[in-house]
């Protein structure tokens, strides 16, 4: 028995309301989870883990004092730039490759040897030769966060349907009229998939950056947190990182749904 598909109208309602319904189960699981930490912290059945009312209370603390600009601010500022960077120049190389085969071919080698080294390895060599600055932390972040992308675009413009390509070409377009209205649209998906890995890299690479040769930043407040035994303010910062983190992630959902409100739209008439 082969049931009638949903009306426009009423698929737009299904989607609309799936979207609260998942918002609401990750809030019960993160409310439990941090539940069960402030249980730990209050028991003390992990040595060395303060409540989570205690690290929320400090983060507060954290965010509202001089720190803010000293220490979170310009952390977050560098993983952005390092992430818009990365971001950037990784889509523009990824979906230059995934066009041109030939320079694909050029390029591979020293391409997969510079993706097989780890990004941290190069902390010691980048600081000794341009210095310990804001400037070469950001240099680094946008490294870490160019691989993930550069691959998908590469793969993703490699993958465009030949079909479109050929009514594309036989529309009359040129080349580059086929590379905006074919090749990036029907690559985006992937490249929004490099770009939300790519973050979380972002992120990764601006603490452990700033936990070596730095005199600032929510890294560097940890660290030094930790050596002191400042258990709570060592808390209160990954707290705050963490919340950072998740804002990171909100604002890139939002700039994704946009983006892809056309693809998100078909896999939604897809499952209907």
């Amino acid at each position: 028995m082969t049931t009638a598909p949903l009306a426009p109208g009423r698929r737009g309602l299904r989607l609309q309301l799936r979207f609260p319904r998942r918002l609401a189960l990750g809030a019960t699981t993160l409310a439990v989870l941090l539940a069960l930490w402030e249980l730990v912290g209050v028991r003390q059945l992990v040595p060395f883990v303060v409540p989570f009312t205690d690290a929320l209370s400090g983060a507060w603390s954290l965010v509202t004092s001089e720190r803010l600009k000293t220490d979170v601010l310009p952390s977050a500022g560098r993983a952005l730039a390092g992430f818009l960077l990365g971001g950037s120049v990784g889509y523009v190389i990824g979906t230059l490759l995934g066009v041109l085969p030939t320079l694909e071919r050029w390029t591979r080698p020293a391409l997969e040897f510079a993706r097989a080294t780890p990004v941290p390895i190069l902390i010691p060599v980048l600081f000794a030769a341009f210095g310990a600055s804001s400037t070469t932390r950001i240099g680094l972040i946008a490294l870490a966060a160019a691989w993930p992308v550069l691959l998908n675009a590469t793969d993703g413009a490699r993958a465009v349907d030949v079909r479109l390509l050929d009514a594309a070409r036989v529309a009359g377009y040129g080349p580059v009229m086929r590379l905006r209205r074919v090749t990036v649209p029907a690559a985006l998906p992937q490249v929004f998939a490099g770009l939300r890995i790519a973050l979380g890299l972002s992120l990764v690479m601006m603490v452990v950056s700033e936990m070596v040769s730095a005199d600032s930043g929510l890294g560097q407040f940890v660290l030094q947190s930790q050596r002191s035994f400042a258990l709570l303010d060592m808390y209160s910062g990954v707290l705050v990182l963490a919340t950072l983190g998740g804002l990171f992630t909100a604002a890139f959902n939002l700039v994704e749904r946009r983006a892809l409100r056309w693809y998100h739209g078909q896999k939604g008439m897809a499952h209907d």
